[in-house]
């Protein structure tokens, strides 16, 4: 026993190291291309249909559409196309699949081929296929039956129905066919029942059946549905045929159905066939219509904004909605700018047998001929929709690409190398953001003006209550006896409400009334008539507040207007705007120059930081780029074309590392926010803690700028210029990369390029934004020579 379970396991181990070796032999690069064709049947009824299916698998170029032979007696009634990628063991595979609805118009013995398709620079031949085409079956009639029960019986046991929506449709519309099988009795098993067939229509595959419950005449009968999604290919009369079923329904000794006892025989039954009237779609079809019908919507993208020459895009085309999506071709694409690839279908489509809204994406692969600003203009596109017997147009904007130099050279020997993004943001050297402080007085002065224009239409708040007040002092006043002690105790509930002080008055006045100090009245009516005087201030007139409203009002206008961001002097504005236009054409040094020239006049534009870092990243210096995209986001915040070329030095594999603090806000919507929240903190008042919170925030807001300006200026920066080692980290720092400064010593400068990553490099290595240090080490950009 113990030999033979020695030898089984030998014999084991053997086996997985041959196993284990097949597996780790070469296999083929890459499969070679097949073309097969197929027909969905051998044979077809006159005027019916069947599918051409020509299947391309791993083509090696572009795959050109398939031209089949065809006798006279047989026509190609409809097509589509689709593509299929699929991984297997850890290789790609590529399938191109065609589809093609014939039809046979008469009797006879046919050869569908030889297919020819032409895959790159090589063709290939599938051989022809054999389709009997033979004269329409007799119709079965409605209610047949067989296998022992009368017709009349069937109809009784089960049904079958078919129907179409819409029944009218138009050529190329999405139909939705319904196969109902209506059971009146149970039934011994489930009944399997055959689809009618579809000539004219190219159809799709049914969906999962549905169960559920109906009402006829009053009772309950189960239905079992299926439906399918076809398109009318001609124009006249479509003919849906009969649909077919074997049921067996369950044995019953008294089944009234029956009238009688007997055993259980199947049962065939059959549907009528159904004739649609397909119409043909109105002539004055516009250009771009190539058979798409059905609601639409169209759109299209490039997968990004920017590229560089070498690097090819992708372009989409999505069509949603319902209706004959498989049947659309691919639009033709031919461009100027780009070289087109072999395109791609990605299908989205709904469940089948469901008219739920679908999607189609065509997808086209884009290599740039040449940098600069390229432009894919708007294909023509248009569909028939049924719904409204019109035709439409897809209004497709213009798609723009901003495309740099592969090799660092820029493209200066054409128009448009300057990048639209840069000219449509001029310059504005010598701008001024706007001042915080003058929007946190404008927006006080304005709640100011808000509290006095108020104040002054409410008159005098406090007239009803002065009028109480003379009556309680004339009744005090004239008052003796009884009398007074009543009015007195009530004169100071009053006063009391009013918040006066008066527990000694009260105390006085009950000791006074009931301890029979009649004597002391005189005493009380004097210090109770001091405290009624008390209980309201002095005053009551309109006074001067809507003058007032209106001065504070004019003087928050005033503080707006000084406070609001300043143009910088024009003749600077000039010059840049020279300077961009000698760079689009082709003379970007002395545009580079020019604004060189004026950041030294006047520094800290993001606009003209942004030119010199596109210029320096045309001639292939990342470190100048990124350096001048570091000084630019020292101006005001958020300046699209700062953005723009800092997202194209980024992308060169520059600007890594670390980073000064920046503000999100620019600084006019800083002061704004000042202004706002100050006007809330007077318009809250008298609320003590929510004003003061308005209040603080308001300082806040204009002094973040200033903290954020002070914290990016003790920020020591520099650039990395080429690549060096980090000394003491063992790291190699690329050119472009962002490093923050902590010391320079004779041995070189001290960085810091992360977290733990600290260490020594040269001092000609490195180029300082700001400090004293690198303004002695470094001349300014703006001293080197022009190139």
């Amino acid at each position: 026993m113990k030999a033979w379970l020695r030898r089984t396991c030998r014999w084991g181990t053997a086996l997985m190291l041959t196993i284990a070796a097949l597996a780790l032999l070469p296999h083929d690069a890459a499969a070679a291309t097949q073309v097969q064709a197929r027909l969905s049947a051998g044979a077809v009824e006159a005027r019916g249909t069947v599918t051409l299916v020509v299947s391309i698998s791993d083509p090696k170029g572009g795959v050109g559409d398939p031209q089949v032979d065809l006798p006279p007696g047989v026509a190609i009634l409809g097509s589509a196309r689709a593509q299929n990628f699929s991984f297997v063991n850890g290789r790609a595979s590529t399938q191109v699949e065609f589809r093609y609805e014939i039809g046979g118009d008469r009797v006879g013995h046919f050869q569908v081929g030889p297919t020819r398709v032409r895959v790159g620079d090589q063709v290939y031949v599938a051989a022809a296929l054999p389709l009997d085409v033979t004269a329409t079956a007799p119709k079965l009639p409605s209610g047949g039956a067989s296998g022992g029960l009368g017709g009349g019986s069937a109809s009784r046991i089960a049904s079958l129905v078919i129907d179409v929506q819409p029944s009218h449709p138009y050529v190329g519309e999405l139909v939705q066919l319904s196969v109902r099988l209506v059971q009146r009795v149970a039934l011994a098993e489930d009944s399997q029942y055959e689809v009618p067939p579809t000539p004219g229509f190219w159809g799709e595959n049914y969906g999962d059946p549905r169960v559920y419950e109906g009402r006829e005449g009053g009772r309950l009968v189960a239905v079992t549905e299926r439906k399918a999604r076809l398109y009318p290919l001609a124009a006249g009369v479509a003919t849906v045929g009969q649909a077919a079923a074997l049921v067996v329904p369950a044995s019953s000794g008294t089944d009234p159905f029956f009238g009688g006892g007997g055993g259980s025989q199947p049962v065939q039954i059959h549907s009528e066939s159904l004739h649609v009237n397909v119409r043909p779609l109105p002539g004055g079809a516009p250009a771009g219509f190539d058979g798409a019908v059905g609601e639409y919507a169209v759109s299209w993208t490039l997968d990004r904004s920017h590229t560089a020459q070498d690097q090819p895009i992708t372009l989409d085309l999505d069509v949603r909605g319902s209706g004959n999506l498989p049947l659309i071709h691919t639009p033709a694409m031919a461009l100027q700018d780009f070289e087109v690839f072999t395109s791609t279908i990605q299908d989205s489509l709904a469940p089948l047998g469901e008219r739920s809204p679908s999607r189609r994406r065509f997808q086209w692969t884009l290599m740039p001929k040449h940098a600069g600003t390229l432009r894919v203009p708007p294909i023509e596109w248009a569909w028939f929709e049924p719904r409204s017997g019109a035709y439409r147009r897809a209004a497709l904007p213009p798609l723009s690409l901003e495309v740099l130099a592969a090799d660092g050279a820029h493209a200066n020997d054409h128009d448009g190398s300057f990048p639209d993004r840069l000219a449509a943001h001029p310059a504005d050297p010598g701008a001024r953001g706007a001042w915080g402080w003058a929007f946190l007085l404008a927006g006080a002065l304005a709640g100011l003006a808000v509290r006095f224009w108020i104040r002054g239409g409410q008159g005098d708040p406090l007239a009803a209550e002065r009028g109480r007040q003379r009556e309680w002092l004339r009744a005090v006043g004239l008052a003796h006896g009884p009398d007074f002690w009543r009015a007195a105790d009530e004169s100071v509930a009053w006063v009391e409400s009013r918040g006066g002080q008066v527990l000694r008055l009260r105390d006085d006045i009950a000791a006074a009334r009931y301890g029979k100090q009649l004597d002391r009245e005189e005493d009380v009516r004097r210090r109770l008539v001091e405290r009624i005087a008390e209980a309201l201030p002095a005053g009551g007139g309109k006074g001067p507040w809507r003058p007032l409203a209106i001065v504070c009002a004019l003087a928050a206008l005033l503080a707006w207007a000084l406070g609001a961001p300043q143009h910088g002097d024009e003749r600077l504005s000039a010059r840049a705007r020279t300077a961009d236009r000698a760079a689009r054409e082709g003379r970007p040094a002395a545009a580079a120059a020019e604004w060189t020239r004026l950041w030294d006049e006047a520094p800290g534009s993001p606009a003209l930081a942004a030119r010199m870092a596109w210029y320096e990243l045309s001639q292939d210096s990342l470190a100048e780029a990124a350096t001048w995209v570091l000084r630019g986001q020292g101006g005001e915040a958020r300046d699209p074309s700062l953005g723009f070329i800092a997202e194209r030095v980024r992308e060169a594999g520059a600007l890594t590392g670390a980073h000064a603090p920046a503000s999100p806000l620019r600084s006019w919507e800083w002061a704004a926010l000042a202004s706002a929240l100050a006007l809330g903190c007077l318009l809250e008042w008298p609320r003590r803690w929510s004003a003061i919170l308005l209040g603080a925030l308001a300082i806040a807001a204009v002094a973040a700028p200033l903290v954020i300006g002070a914290l990016r200026s003790g920020a020591s920066l520099a650039v990395v210029r080429h690549t060096v080692t980090l000394d003491g980290a063992g790291l190699d720092l690329d050119a472009g990369q962002v490093v923050r400064v902590l010391g320079v010593s004779a041995k070189g400068v001290s960085v810091s390029a992360g977290r733990d990553l600290v260490g020594v490099v040269p001092l000609d290595a490195v180029r300082f934004l700001s400090g004293p240090t690198g303004a002695a080490a470094q001349p300014p950009v703006s001293q080197r020579p022009a190139p």
